[in-house]
């Protein structure tokens, strides 16, 4: 039997149950909106399904916005709207009785959004518009993910162990333990300290950014439907993914930003060049370290700071929404990465005088007034409820892999050729992006010259002013190629072939842009003087898995894992031999256990060096660590486990053990790779006495 075209297509079906919706009261409207907004996480969360309302609120919050042309320009911006919502509920959900449950937050969320909706009287739309460059974009987000994912995948927990904590700062294992801690108490550690300190490192709970450790927290909820993390190694495991999908976000804000900044001027095989030597550099070139070195908070930060600059120098056409947009924007580096505040506060007030006829009014200082103490809470808590003292803090030493600084200058005297003296000076715009590269280069100076003069050397946080500085370089490459001049050549041909032509150009230049960068490596990749070798690339390094990459203690977690010892929750200390990664180690396994605050606890009762005082217990403690633990053990009555992998150190902590009535510490020696236990040996007995001297006869 045939159907009716009208069964076929109820097109017509759906818009007549769409007027008789709409003759509906307004305000009936609104409470059936809102009784759906809980309605449908109550069924998803039924079915195990909650991952579906993060679809949801991107989609509900991108269809109520009217700022970008396309569908991926409206759904950037609806992402990054909502990741600052999202931030800012997190201060209700801290306080809250249900935490980050998913059925009340994306009630909650969801019903923010309609009331939003009803209050603009916005009808939700989506522009279902593409560009054949939307490829190029989330290709190079794509490509970004694989690189940075490429030595875990296809492997198992114990070969991954050495990527998941990679560097030897312990920047990746202090991020997880806040994931952890946030996961555990259900909000923001500033505002929970007392709950959150078992999970985290001494002062982190006041005095570090949440804002990574809480969308991971917030997306792993959502995809588990569960609050529980579930195992200690799963847990772990699922942070590092989401660590390298960080990247892949950041990668996608930077290349759709410099296309959005770009605008309509630069287009066909300009744009293409544009979006081939972004995403080029960004898939190959230092930018990864930020991966390697497990700077998980700069990373967020930055994709805010990207999303908030890009929205900022567009000519506000839709002034209410660009205002919201970019103070959004500040809440999420507030929340993750206070340190490049300045930059987008002094940026602000350059956009707001060169758009001053547009942004200059009421709406500007309204939605500025409502959203600015958002900001001001997480950005003051350390200074309020914590010891973050900021003249100090940018003195921290630390290690950070410096970007070539003849790179840095040769892309500088490009942009101030194109911005200064090119036709990209001719635009509002272009000149709002000038202002904004004036501003973090200032910032690059004055923090370098204030290290300076205070230590003699710049150290960790210029370093942080440069990656700003090298992704505002990214973001402001489209109007530099309106210094690149083709002639253009007349083909008598039909207009298919005409886009054909065109579309082979594009192309072609993305191409020539990937080349320029050099991310396509042609030598084997090695590093030299801990960098990348001629012709190959960071991200080449990276995928091939160069013990460089690697945790530099890869072999003894594999041994333990090999062992039953990693993941079990039993506190445990371990002796590595040298001792940085001591401290590295211990960190790492306090991790994994949940009880970091507990292993850190146990470095304060060791006893130190000479018995003084000292402001890093660990660090002091692991220059005499065997000596520091035997003492310890004939101290303590804590039920805790001691691991080594040399047979005179187990000997002599084991004798230790028999010597102390009742202990409870238990000592492990791994005799080889596989994680085999072996048999401590019984302490060598004493030497005899040596037998006494003969006196020497007296000559008379």
């Amino acid at each position: 039997m045939l159907m009716s075209a009208g069964k076929r297509f109820p097109a017509e079906q759906w818009g007549t149950v769409r007027r008789i919706w709409l003759k509906q009261p307004y305000a009936v409207r609104v409470v059936e909106l809102l009784a759906l907004a809980w309605l449908l996480p109550l069924a998803t969360h039924a079915v195990k399904a909650d991952a579906l309302l993060l679809l949801v609120m991107l989609l509900v919050t991108s269809s109520l916005l009217r700022a970008g042309g396309t569908l991926l320009d409206r759904l950037m911006i609806g992402a990054a709207l909502l990741a600052g919502t999202l931030l800012s509920s997190g201060l209700v959900f801290s306080v809250w009785p249900w935490g980050l449950e998913p059925v009340p937050v994306a009630g909650f969320i969801l019903s923010v959004l309609v009331i939003a909706g009803a209050a603009a009287k916005r009808t939700p739309s989506l522009p279902l518009r593409l560009r054949g460059s939307d490829l190029m974009v989330v290709g190079a987000a794509v490509a970004a993910w694989l690189v940075v994912a490429w030595p875990a995948l296809g492997r198992g927990f114990k070969w991954n162990l050495a990527y998941f904590s990679m560097n030897s700062t312990g920047d990746r294992i202090r991020h997880y333990t806040m994931f952890d801690a946030i996961h555990t108490t259900g909000g923001f550690t500033f505002i929970n300290p007392d709950q959150a300190k078992p999970f985290l490192d001494s002062g982190f709970a006041e005095n570090y950014p949440n804002g990574a450790a809480y969308l991971y927290s917030f997306l792993d909820i959502f995809l588990r439907s569960d609050v529980d993390s579930g195992t200690n190694t799963g847990a772990f495991q699922r942070y590092f993914w989401y660590a390298t999908t960080g990247y892949a976000i950041l990668v996608l804000a930077v290349v759709w930003g410099a296309r959005w900044v770009a605008g309509p001027a630069v287009a066909g095989w300009r744009r293409g060049l544009t979006l081939g030597v972004v995403g080029g550099f960004m898939c190959s070139g230092i930018m990864i370290w930020l991966v390697w070195s497990g700077f998980d908070s700069e990373l967020i930060g930055l994709v805010f700071l990207v999303m908030g600059t890009a929205v900022l120098v567009r000519y506000p056409n839709r002034p209410r929404e660009q205002v919201l947009l970019f103070t959004m924007a500040i809440v999420g580096v507030a929340f993750s990465y206070p340190l490049f505040l300045p930059v987008m506060g002094v940026g602000a007030v350059g956009a707001l005088w060169l758009f001053r006829a547009r942004l200059l009014n009421k709406w500007t200082f309204i939605v500025a007034a409502a959203v600015s103490p958002l900001a001001l809470i997480p950005a003051l808590a350390p200074y309020l409820f914590g010891t973050l003292n900021p003249s100090e803090h940018l003195l921290v030493p630390g290690f950070a892999e410096l970007t070539s600084r003849r790179m840095l200058a040769a892309v500088a005297v490009v942009l101030i050729i194109a911005y200064v003296f090119g036709k990209a000076r001719r635009s509002i715009s272009n000149r709002a992006m000038a202002w904004q590269l004036f501003t973090v280069g200032s910032a690059m100076v004055l923090v370098t010259v204030y290290q300076h003069l205070k230590t003699g050397a710049n150290s960790y946080y210029s370093e942080k002013y440069v990656h700003a500085g090298v992704l505002f370089a990214c973001l402001a490459v489209g109007p530099a190629m309106l210094l690149l001049n083709v002639p253009r050549v007349k083909l008598a041909l039909g207009h298919r072939q005409r886009r054909a032509v065109s579309g082979v150009a594009v192309v072609a230049a993305a191409l020539a842009g990937v080349l320029a960068t050099g991310a396509i490596a042609w030598n084997k990749p090695v590093m030299v003087a801990g960098r990348p070798a001629y012709d190959t690339t960071w991200g080449a390094v990276w995928m091939a898995g160069k013990p460089q990459t690697q945790t530099p203690i890869a072999r003894e977690l594999r041994t333990m894992y090999n062992a039953g010892l990693i993941g079990d929750g039993k506190p445990t200390l371990v002796i590595v031999g040298w001792p940085w990664g001591n401290v590295i180690a211990n960190l790492e396994l306090g991790a994994i256990n949940h009880h970091l605050g507990l292993t850190m606890k146990i470095g304060e009762e060791l006893p130190k060096r000479g018995g003084e005082k000292e402001v890093f217990t660990y660090w002091a403690a692991a220059q005499r660590w065997v000596d520091n633990l035997e003492t310890y053990i004939r101290q303590t009555d804590r039920e805790l486990r001691i691991v080594t992998f040399e047979p005179h150190v187990a000997t002599r902590l084991q004798a230790a053990v028999d010597q102390t009535p009742g202990s409870k510490v238990e000592i492990v020696w791994l005799a080889d790779k596989y994680g085999t236990r072996g048999v401590i040996p019984a302490p060598a007995p004493p030497p005899p006495p040596a037998p006494a001297p003969v006196p020497a006869p007296v000559k008379r």
